[in-house]
């Protein structure tokens, strides 16, 4: 424990490979700073801290950000998916209710027309309902 409390203390030795892109755009920006860097940040070595705590920093930014985002999508598409639900369930209820309606109506058309067509027949026929009901 008290060895890793020692490493924290560590120094960093940074190589850069000047071939590389990157490296030479490090370089370059590191040789350009240096007089502001010696004015603001006391030396190469600060700024240098410096922007590795900025970029730092700024990643943890980013990262609560995108928990956040994450967060927030989550919770739109459980509301969304909740106010479907209910938008679909209540448009369900109307249309049983509806069907119902129209079953009903249908029904009692269907057993009217027979019925009609059943004493239709029986008058046609000569038939009296009286004397069968009796």
């Amino acid at each position: 424990m008290n060895q890793e409390k020692d490493n924290i203390y560590q120094m960093v030795n940074l190589r850069l490979n000047l071939k590389h892109e990157e490296d030479n755009l490090i370089w370059k920006e590191l040789n350009r700073a240096v007089t502001e860097a010696k004015s603001i940040y006391g030396s190469r070595s600060g700024y240098i801290r410096f922007l590795l705590y900025y970029t730092a920093k700024n990643q943890n930014l980013i990262d609560d950000a995108e928990e956040q985002i994450e967060a927030m999508r989550v919770k739109f598409c459980e509301e969304i998916s909740e106010k479907y639900d209910r938008f679909f369930r209540e448009r369900l209820e109307e249309m049983k209710i509806e069907t119902g309606k129209t079953v009903e109506e249908a029904v009692e058309k269907a057993l009217t027309k027979a019925l009609m067509t059943v004493l239709g027949t029986g008058l046609a026929n000569g038939m009296n309902f009286r004397e069968t009901a009796e």
